[in-house]
């Protein structure tokens, strides 16, 4: 067979495939139905659905680059947290590790904290006095929220049921929660450790 004439067999053939399909195998209820036709609140309902996705994927990067700037026993905790949240059907992410000394006089200059002494900076150590000895308290900070709703909506409220799982589960891995504090932050969980001087006459 000429190769003209097999390509002809074969135009033939999908032509009689097509027709058989059309005629035998599309249910008339589908030939018969109405086209679907995307309202303005469908639209709108995707595209914000879009916009969430891709808030959680950049939060989701963000978390990572956070997480890398905490010590390994710390970075142990938050993710146990995380990952009990997850079973959940929470989105958690760590929206805040370290902080510099710029960022943290920024937090509260916006009323989002309310000091200095905070243990998302390195450098902070407060210190205490006992009878025998001075001693230094220091640690390590992280805030944690849902991706999809972050402070704002269901979570701009205090008895969310994010926040509370998330003071449950710190508590379960020997994290202080910030919810409890008489100015709560619920976001907020951190992990402290007393450095102490035998001799009274040295701050450490």
């Amino acid at each position: 067979m000429a190769l003209t004439d097999r390509n002809k067999g074969r135009g033939e053939f999908h032509g009689y495939l097509q027709e058989k399909s059309h005629l035998h195998f599309i249910p008339r209820q589908w030939k018969e139905a109405p086209m679907l036709r995307l309202t303005p609140t469908m639209l709108n309902a995707a595209r914000l659905a879009k916009r969430q996705r891709q808030q959680i994927d950049a939060l989701k990067i963000r978390s990572a680059h956070e997480l890398k700037s905490m010590t390994d026993d710390f970075r142990w905790r938050v993710e146990v947290v995380m990952r009990h949240l997850e079973t959940k059907g929470w989105v958690p992410v760590v929206f805040h590790g370290r902080r510099t000394t710029v960022q943290q006089a920024e937090k509260v200059k916006q009323g989002y904290s309310h000091t200095m002494a905070s243990f998302h900076l390195a450098s902070t150590a407060i210190p205490h006095s006992a009878i025998a000895f001075n001693y230094v308290v220091k640690g390590e900070a992280a805030d944690i929220v849902d991706a999809r709703y972050l402070w704002s909506g269901s979570a701009s409220h205090l008895n969310f049921s994010f926040w509370k799982d998330l003071g449950g589960y710190a508590k379960s891995v020997g994290l202080a929660w910030g919810g409890n504090w008489k100015k709560p932050d619920v976001a907020h969980v951190q992990l402290t450790h007393i450095e102490t001087s035998q001799d009274p006459r040295v701050v450490v």
